[in-house]
């Protein structure tokens, strides 16, 4: 028979087709209905219920793909019937363990519209994610790419799924890690590269964001690890450069070379809990040791930085942009009085060498630098984005440590007070890569998942 238009549905005759949707059909319908604009409230509502229906009936469940995407689409539509929007949360908790990255990636960015939120179906979402972390071995980076996005649009609560990520993505290569990354160790690097190369500027723009969303928590639970220049260090990259020499004619000139495996945790620092009695140093020795250990981090994420900058320009043939970015990075990392000191020694602290601005997001910025058209997007451009990004992602993404109290008003103003934190933060960060990567590129950031 065919697929009818969905635009004629509610002509005469039309109302036949609604008793012989399955999900499949109700699925396609919404998905186009909700691409081609349509807002139409009754149309809308005899889909919901008719969706409901054939989730209700047992025999009727369809693909588990076309109940996300029929529920994705009706949250982006923002239709509310309570009782179907409930029989559809309750079949996808049902059928949740059968789900795809993206498509409970689909899920959680449904469950944004608050009428569509379900705690259960949130729970339950972020559960399945984390088993297929853990379990799934055919992650890609788009697959990586919107359920990073999904979790950053929910406020990045779930540290362990975050942590995940990242342990994840930095184990394949530090060369297209977060969304140039596969999320799989095992895809090894050939994966990687393809993977990077097959995204989109949007795509790789939502997950430049993304990172920044959730770099508070990415600064907890990663960590950069420096290349060693010992003689074992010189044959590991030696026979690393071997086996993936292959993947480097593939790449250009100003991708870096990946570096070698994970990103461990520091090792624990000697403080006065561990260590024993006789061999504790005097407080003043302690205070000195911490200052200096922040002061060796903090110059060495700003040399990473800068080489990062260096190598990302030169290799694209611009020597006078490289120089002149370098000097203008010098300038903005260096504190123009003991307050700004202070504050850049506190971000170092905080971020205790986590690479989101060291190398993952450099790395981003040099694949979206291939894909760019000619002309939208230089390296200097590329270059001036990174301190504009670091400064809006490490904005306090909290209102301050409040004092335990039992007053539900203040617990109240407090809670108010976070969420405005919050919030600014996520303007912050949405202006900052608007103004400096999707307006050269005159891209929009997309709305609806599928």
């Amino acid at each position: 028979m065919g697929m009818s238009d969905c635009l004629a549905l509610q002509l005469k005759g039309g109302s036949k087709y609604f008793e012989a949707f399955d999900l499949v059909m109700l699925g396609c319908v919404a998905v186009r209905l909700q691409r081609s604009g349509v807002r139409t409230p009754e149309l809308w509502q005899r889909l919901l219920r008719r969706a409901a229906a054939a989730a209700a009936q047992a025999a009727a469940q369809g693909p588990e793909v076309s109940l996300v995407a029929a529920f994705a689409a009706f949250a982006a539509a923002d239709v509310r019937i309570l009782s179907a929007v409930q029989t559809l949360q309750g079949a996808l908790i049902h059928s949740i363990g059968k789900l795809l990255p993206l498509d409970v990636a689909a899920v959680l960015t449904a469950a944004q519209n608050p009428f569509y939120f379900s705690h259960k179906l949130q729970d339950a979402a972020l559960t399945q994610l984390e088993l297929l972390l853990q379990h799934y071995c055919c992650w890609d980076a788009a697959e990586f790419v919107a359920a990073l996005s999904a979790l950053a649009a929910l406020g990045a609560n779930e540290p362990q799924i975050i942590k995940a990520l990242g342990k994840i993505s930095a184990a394949a290569a530090a060369a297209a890690v977060a969304a140039a990354a596969a999320v799989a160790a095992a895809a090894g690097e050939g994966l990687l590269l393809a993977g990077g190369a097959g995204l989109s500027p949007s795509s790789l723009i939502d997950a430049i964001e993304a990172l920044c969303l959730v770099y508070p928590v990415l600064s907890n639970c990663v960590h950069f690890q420096q290349p060693r220049s010992s003689s074992s260090s010189s044959s590991s990259s030696s026979s690393s450069s071997s086996s993936s020499s292959k993947g480097k004619l593939e790449l250009s000139a100003h991708v870096r070379t990946p570096l070698p495996n994970a990103y461990p945790s520091s090792p624990p620092q000697q403080t006065p809990y561990n260590t024993p009695i006789s061999y504790k140093p005097s407080k003043q020795q302690l205070l000195q040791q911490q200052q200096q250990q922040q002061q060796q981090q903090q110059e060495q994420e700003k040399q990473e930085f800068l080489k990062r900058v260096k190598e990302m320009q030169m290799g694209n043939g611009d020597q006078a942009a490289a120089e002149a970015s370098l000097s203008a990075a010098g300038a903005a990392a260096a504190p123009p009085d003991p307050a700004a000191a202070a504050a850049a020694d506190g971000a170092a602290a905080a971020a205790d060498g986590c690479p989101v601005f060291v190398s993952w997001i450099p790395t981003l910025l040099s694949w979206l630098l291939q894909q760019a058209p000619p002309g939208r997007l230089s390296a200097a451009d590329a270059a001036a984005a990174l301190p504009i990004l670091a400064a809006a992602s490490r904005l306090p993404h909290t209102a301050g440590p409040a004092a335990a109290t039992a007053d539900p008003a203040a617990a109240a103003a407090a809670a108010a007070a976070a969420a405005e934190a919050a919030a600014k933060r996520r303007e912050a960060i949405a202006a900052a890569v608007s103004q400096t990567l999707r307006m050269p590129l005159q891209l929009h950031k997309s709305s609806y998942p599928l």
